[in-house]
Parts: C-alpha cells; structure tokens; sequence
C-alpha cells in the first residue's frame, strides 16, 4: 500500500478486514452447518435443557431466581441439577432458557445459537487482535485457528458447552474494553472492563485467569511496561478485577463443596485396587485454555 494516502490507505485496510471476516465466518459456518440436525445428547444435557422443567419454563421471575441463587428449590429443582454439578454459571442458565423460551425444546435450535456466539467470538479475536498489533495477516491466522480448532467442536456442538462459548464471549469482549480503556484512559471503558468480566465469571468460572492474561497483553502487544516498577502499577491497576476473582473462586468453592457431600460416595469406595503385579504410571495432562493459546499463538506468529 505504499504511495497510498492515509484515507484510501484506512479504506483498503477495513475493505481487507471486512473480506478476512467474512471467509473467517463463512468457513466456521461451513464446518459447523450439520449441527443443526443434531440431537440431545444423554451427557449433561438432560440435566441442562432437554430434562429440566425449571430451564424450558424460559425466562421467568422464578427461574431468574432459581439460575443466580445458590441454594435452589427442590420444587424446581426436582433433579438436584445446581447442587449435583456444583457449578455457579447462572448466565449460562439464563441463556438456556432464553433458547427455550424462543424455540422451545428444539435441539437443532440451541445447537445453531452456540455456533453463532462461536462465529461470533472469532469475528471478535480478529478485530481486537488486529487492533492491539496492527497486523491483519497474522491476526487473522490466529482467529481462523481459533474458529476452526478442533479442541472447539465439543464446546460447539455439544448444548450443555454453551459455557464455554458464552464465556469466550464476555473474554473477548473485556478484552475489547480493555483496549479502549489503554487508549482513552476513562473511567468508562474500564467500567465494561469489570462488567464483561462479571458476565464472563457468570458463564463460567474459569474466565478467572483473564486479568493474568490482560497483564501479558500489557507486556505485549501494549506494551506498557517500560521499567521493574511498571509491573506493579499495573497489577493496582486490576485490582478490582482480582476482588471479582476471589470472590468467583470462593462461591466456586462452595459450591463444589455442596456437591461434594451431595453426591453418593459408594461408587468411589468400589473402585477396584491397581493389581500389585503391575506397575502404574502417572498420568500428566496439561492443558493450555484456548483464549490464552490465541495468545501465545499470535505471539509466536509475530516474533
């Protein structure tokens, strides 16, 4: 684009964006298009849609109540679903039920809104990843990786995943705002900052990583970190963010704890002992989260 001056320059570089988004989201609808005709599983997803009253009663008073307490009624609750799963992710029930309350119990529907806030999510990476380095091609690879991965297929294509889809969205979205906030410094982007990654802890608890993630991004692409001291000015500076961390982890860690006690012991006791002739060996799996993969993703693309 050499010799081009700075407004046809800015127009062929968002033409360039508007055609990269469109192939991105055009080959993520592509592989994900049979979804549609896909069932309710037996795993989870009796418990999350296809087999509870509370959920495909849609969005109601009771409902609202019954997705954000943590202490649900046994009338609603006939399955015990909260207190088994021991999960807090009261935004995903409520998305749950707003699929109900539009399309009621129709498996095909529920699967094609995850694939949306998918195609979503990779639209999203694209722009906030080119906005924070500037480079079109190489962000683009990272978000094409991200909407085509595999390891995104069980989160998918599989309803009772809608957590993972619906927290990779407000992950994107606090990272979107936290640009901003880079770039004006006002106490408005920071604002969506917190109130993303509220609905993210909301949708799922594991999102608690991200001020850890959003402190990378300062050392790169924003480079914000000039001296040692930078590191600490920056740590205050999310704050806030790590409260809502502590605050997610403890009523995590209640409820796991509920469930804990809630769930019959027996089948753990009945466990057959290893054989003393053969040797075991552990077993170590590691596992990199896929928001932090794009990272480091991007981040091995642009050294």
């Amino acid at each position: 684009m050499t010799g081009m001056s700075a407004p046809t320059r800015h127009s062929a570089e968002r033409l360039a964006l508007l055609v990269t988004g469109a192939v991105i989201a055009l080959l993520t609808l592509t592989i994900y298009w049979r979804v549609g005709n896909f069932e309710f599983n037996n795993f989870d997803d009796p418990d999350y849609v296809a087999q509870n009253e509370t959920v495909q009663g849609g969005l109601t008073l009771e409902g609202i109540r019954w997705a954000f307490t943590t202490n649900p009624a046994s009338s609603l609750s006939a399955t015990g679903t909260q207190d088994r799963m021991g999960n807090w992710h009261p935004l995903t029930w409520l998305s749950h039920m707003l699929d109900c309350q539009l399309f009621g119990v129709n498996p095909g529907a529920h699967h094609w809104v995850s694939v949306v806030i998918h195609v979503c999510n990779s639209l999203l990476l694209l722009w906030v990843l080119y906005r924070s380095t500037n480079a079109l091609a190489r962000s683009a690879i990272v978000a094409a990786l991200f909407a085509v991965h595999p390891l995104h297929v069980e989160s998918v294509a599989w309803v009772a995943e809608r957590k993972d889809v619906l927290s990779a969205l407000f992950w994107i979205l606090t990272m979107w705002a936290y640009l901003r906030y880079v770039e004006t410094r006002s106490g408005v982007p920071y604002a969506f900052v917190l109130l993303f990654f509220a609905l993210g802890l909301m949708s799922k608890p594991m999102v608690i990583t991200l001020p850890f993630v959003l402190l990378l991004l300062d050392y790169w692409p924003l480079r914000r970190v000039a001296i040692r001291w930078d590191w600490l000015r920056l740590f205050r500076e999310k704050l806030p963010l790590f409260a809502l961390t502590v605050l997610s982890g403890i009523i995590t860690f209640m409820m796991q704890k509920r469930a804990w006690r809630t769930r019959s012991s027996p089948t753990l006791r009945t466990l057959p002992k290893p054989s003393s002739r053969k040797t075991s060996r552990p077993f170590i799996r590691i596992r990199v989260p896929g928001r932090i993969g794009s990272f480091l993703a991007l981040r091995c693309c642009c050294s």
